[in-house]
């Protein structure tokens, strides 16, 4: 779990570094779709990744006793936007004259500012806010962001305590995952990846990716509300510990394929 800078609803807000003023920087230009429909680029240069099993040492049951059907398949499209400015402008509603929510670009930290698209309306795309709370949605300009086709998903089931990924239909893996307390559950719900990081091996700092989960129990600080992360369980086997304060460990092989994926790949988390 990290904390990660929170975009709250006034003009200057920033997710992903401190508040202050911004301005779009002078020149920049609009990538627009020629149509609504987003243009695909799964079917350019698609590889073929052989799908992998990973068998775990059985771990401590399960805190919670209730289960929640998957309700997409795997193989369902979505659809993402990139900021094109170093400031992205979301609007809590269609045609509203000033931003409700600025979120920085590059953001959060290093990378690119990739939303998940919720619907499409003429020059007007309803995004999920990578905020607290939970299905915070808001509206974004089509001239401010260039949109893209995936087929992507991880899926983690907390009941069963198993995490699998899934790229154009096929499964990347499928394992037991260690992560969550009773005291700090992983929380439930359909989120995303907004964060990959990769770091070269001179950077001392893990390889994670970070997802637009934030935890129900622990408190917001002056540097952000706590995101939940998945990384590297292998970091902390020496010291023997199974649970987290909310984020997921996975094995080194399932995390490459997780760092992987597309930003904006949905994360349903059921249990």
């Amino acid at each position: 779990m990290r904390l990660i800078g929170e975009a709250e609803q006034k003009d200057a807000s920033l997710s992903g570094g401190k508040s202050e003023s911004l301005v779009e920087s002078p020149g920049s230009t609009a990538v627009i779709p020629e149509s609504i429909s987003p243009t695909t680029k799964e079917s350019k240069g698609t590889t073929t990744t052989t799908s992998t099993i990973v068998e775990l040492p059985t771990l401590p049951g399960p805190t919670v006793t209730t289960t929640t059907l998957v309700s997409d398949t795997p193989d369902k499209p979505f659809y993402v936007a990139t900021a094109i400015n170093e400031v992205l402008e979301v609007f809590k509603k269609q045609g509203d004259s000033d931003p409700t929510w600025l979120l920085s670009n590059p953001g959060p930290f290093e990378g690119n500012r990739v939303v998940l698209i919720k619907n499409f309306d003429d020059d007007w795309i309803e995004i999920s806010m990578p905020i607290k709370n939970h299905g915070t949605l808001g509206w974004v300009k089509m001239k401010s962001v260039s949109v893209d086709e995936y087929k992507a998903k991880v899926i983690v089931d907390v009941y069963n305590e198993t995490i699998e990924g899934w790229r154009n239909g096929e499964l990347l893996f499928r394992e037991r995952f260690m992560g969550g307390s009773e005291e700090n559950p992983i929380p439930l719900g359909d989120f995303y990846i907004n964060e990959i990081r990769n770091p070269s091996d001179e950077n001392d700092l893990p390889k994670l990716a970070g997802t637009t989960a934030f935890s129900t129990t622990i408190e917001s600080t002056s540097d952000g509300a706590p995101a939940i992360a998945i990384l590297s369980r292998e970091i902390s086997e020496e010291s023997g510990e199974v649970k987290t304060d909310g984020c997921i460990k996975v094995s080194e092989a399932a995390l490459e394929h997780i760092l992987a994926l597309p930003l904006g790949t949905p994360v349903q988390i059921v249990g």
